[in-house]
């Protein structure tokens, strides 16, 4: 079984859209968890009536707000899934998707040196933006890194997302998913496949677009995923920007550790990763 998971936060005028969708995938055995990550919109009804219809297999669970890395956390535990693809609440499947990730699973299932699998994500316009320039090819998310940074639909082993939980940082509420991604990395490879089986919309409250102003209010998380990043950077161009973004949200961490090792050329971009904080925060007044 395949567990499709969704955290969502007010997100009631969407995920019908994505309830649509999943009740035309051509594979059945899969059931749906929904983490609701504390709506007030009317979500729990609306997910009620779903349940009651009985056409897919739907689980609900409620928490109070703490953001979308604890609710992945919490769905690593109910899952009743052998893997699990995280499907966001603004986001489809195409019909054939589960059919294609349970064929690319059948390759690793049995294999300890993967973590699952990934394939390529497309604009729910019908324009693909994350092609991979291959067809298939086993990769670290280091490695794919390398090649390239567009998103992609990562399904993973469920018991590898429970032996490799979010930290919990007190008063953050947002950490990037690549944190996880890449500590998986350091002992697993994905099976990365050129075939779509998602559909995504960037909104405006969405986290992507809003990127920047959630890791300010989350630094510590930020920084950690920056930090953890550099030991396994192959180009240069790359490990400067990742020192400039560290120290850019370095200075907004409540608990500041100068005595983390860091490799020397780092701290000649502090001062730039200085200005690029100040230039946030002038950003963001004026936005206002």
């Amino acid at each position: 079984m395949i567990t499709v998971f969704t955290s969502t936060y007010n997100r009631a005028c969407l995920l019908p859209r994505l309830y649509e969708s999943l009740k035309k995938v051509v594979f059945k055995d899969f059931e749906w968890l929904i983490v609701d990550d504390g709506s007030i919109d009317g979500t729990r009804g609306l997910v009620d009536g779903w349940i009651k219809e009985k056409i897919i297999d739907i689980r609900y669970y409620y928490q109070e707000n703490g953001g979308k890395h604890r609710a992945i956390n919490k769905g690593a535990q109910l899952a009743k899934g052998e893997f699990f693809f995280i499907v966001d609440s603004d986001d489809t499947l195409p019909v054939d998707s589960l059919e294609i990730v349970n064929k690319w699973i059948d390759t690793v299932r049995d294999d300890e040196a993967f973590a699952g699998v990934c394939g390529v994500k497309r604009d729910i316009t019908g324009q693909t933006h994350s092609e991979f320039g291959f067809e298939v090819m086993d990769l670290t998310p280091f490695e794919i890194g390398e090649i390239t940074r567009e998103d992609k639909a990562e399904i993973i082993k469920t018991q590898i997302l429970r032996d490799y939980p979010f930290p919990d940082i007190e008063g953050e509420k947002f950490c990037a998913e690549g944190l996880v991604w890449n500590r998986i990395g350091r002992k697993y490879k994905l099976r990365y496949f050129n075939e779509v089986i998602y559909n995504y919309e960037y909104l405006n409250d969405g986290l992507t677009l809003n990127s920047m102003i959630n890791r300010r209010k989350s630094p510590t998380y930020a920084t950690m995923v920056y930090r953890e990043q550099l030991p396994y950077l192959c180009s240069m161009k790359k490990k400067l920007k990742v020192s400039c973004n560290y120290w850019r949200f370095f200075w907004l961490a409540k608990k500041v550790n100068w005595r983390e090792k860091l490799p020397t050329y780092t701290y000649l971009l502090l001062p730039f990763g200085l200005l690029m904080m100040i230039f946030d925060s002038i950003k963001i007044r004026m936005k206002e």
